[in-house]
């Protein structure tokens, strides 16, 4: 095959590639939301295996000392998600401190804003009818945006609590990963 020859294959097979992604990109309204589900109910799955494959040389080490598999879990459980949940616990207040002292000085910035607006309305005032009413509209367009803020607020509040809902889940998933390691690997080995 010539070398000509072996160029057109790869260039033909390069555009077809191209047309396939953008085929492919074209469709997503269709499968981004069968994408976004599955990776939504495999991310606790997922996450779940990573910490029994961290925890399970623990675990055995454990069992091999003579203590039974679901009591070395369960300790285990309890120094690791205790240790995350006290620095939960020691985090959560400091977070609070600093939305109640940003809710504190709200009223302020919102005055230092309107004062400096103000100023900048009068310094541009002299400036040509076009370019002052450009500037205007560059303003009403950022205090829309700054009105959009709490409802943004809420929807990244309400997509929290969700995250946080599919995260509760991942304790019991990887406690059953590792009462059954022993199990799941047999059947892994089977299905190959």
């Amino acid at each position: 095959m010539s070398i000509r020859l072996k160029w057109f294959y790869r260039l033909g097979f390069l555009l077809l590639l191209f047309f396939v992604i953008y085929i492919f990109m074209k469709l997503k309204p269709m499968w981004g939301p069968a994408v976004t589900v599955c990776v939504t109910v495999l991310l606790p799955f997922l996450i779940g295996a990573f910490i029994s494959y961290l925890l399970h040389p623990v675990v055995e080490y454990l069992n091999e000392k003579g203590m039974r598999r679901w009591l070395s879990i369960t300790i285990i459980y309890l120094l690791f998600f205790g240790g995350i949940g006290f620095a939960v616990y020691k985090g959560i207040p400091m977070i609070v401190s600093q939305v109640r002292e940003l809710s504190e000085s709200v009223p302020e910035l919102v005055e230092q804003y309107r004062g400096r607006i103000d100023k900048l309305n009068h310094q541009t005032a002299a400036w040509p009818f076009g370019i002052h009413e450009r500037f205007e509209e560059g303003v009403t367009l950022f205090e829309g945006w700054l009105k959009g803020i709490p409802e943004m607020a809420m929807e990244y509040a309400m997509k929290m609590i969700d995250f946080i809902v599919l995260i509760a889940l991942i304790p019991f998933i990887a406690f059953y990963i590792l009462k059954d390691f022993t199990v799941l690997k047999k059947m892994a080995w089977y299905m190959t």
